[in-house]
Formats: structure tokens, sequence, C-alpha cells
């Protein structure tokens, strides 16, 4: 017998984050490949390496501001690599749930001004998502 390899995707329901959102739900691909898997992970590495740097510079004397430049060119090729993946992993649902990286990007900038820890809270949730199905954790 051959088992043909799903994409396995959960809901997020907003309404964990507050119940106003109701029924409102994304849908997150929690059995994406290694290699997608692990493009996120040094994403978040090389993002914390970069914000330590800038920390760094910041407090130094002399400021480095060509460094200071190059770090945060660095740091937002970082994000777009995020905003990718998010996108990616928020849209393989039906098509009205796809999060384009346009959809992405407008979703951090207003909430950033509207409700910003939503936006964090939904990456959490998201990779805990992701996380508890690579461990063999159910929840159905």
């Amino acid at each position: 017998m051959q088992i043909k390899l799903q994409k396995v995707l959960r809901p997020l329901n907003l309404a964990e984050y507050a119940p106003e959102y109701g029924e409102a739900a994304m849908v997150v691909w929690v059995n994406p490949p290694t290699s997608l898997y692990e493009q996120i992970d040094n994403s978040l590495r090389d993002s914390d390496r970069i914000l330590g740097e800038l920390r760094n510079l910041a407090g130094a004397e002399t400021r480095d501001s060509a460094r200071m430049n190059a770090l945060r060119a660095e740091l937002e090729s970082t994000g777009e690599k995020m905003t990718a993946w998010l996108s990616e992993i928020w849209s393989q649902g039906q098509p009205e749930t796809h999060m384009s990286i346009d959809d992405v990007k407008a979703l951090e900038a207003d909430t950033r001004e509207n409700d910003p820890a939503l936006f964090r809270w939904l990456i959490g949730q998201s990779w805990l998502l992701i996380l508890g199905h690579r461990a063999g954790v159910k929840k159905n």
C-alpha cells in the first residue's frame, strides 16, 4: 500500500485571541516540508542576530552608520522572507482563506497601528500548531 502524503491544515480560531472575532479563522499548514520549516527557523535566528548587533551598535559611543544601515537592510530582507513564509503557510486552504504577501503586509501594518498584539499572536499560534504537529500532538 502506498500512502499519498497530504497537506495537513488546521484552523486558527481568532476567537481564541478575542471572542469578538466570533467564527473567524485562519488556516495554517502545519506540515510544511523540512526546507520550508528550516527557512523560517533560519530567518528567526538571523533576525535575533541582527537585532542583537543593532542593539550593540546603538549603545556604542561611536556609531558605525554604514554598518547600521547594512544591518537594517539585512533585517528588512529577513522580514520579507518571513512575510513570504507566513503567506505560504496561511495560503493552503480554500482560496478564500489565502493570504498573499500583500495581504500579510497589510495585516501587519493594520495590527501594528490598531492591535499590536494580534499579529504576534497569529505568528506565535501558527508556530505552536506547526511545532505541535511535528511533535505528534493531536488536537482535533
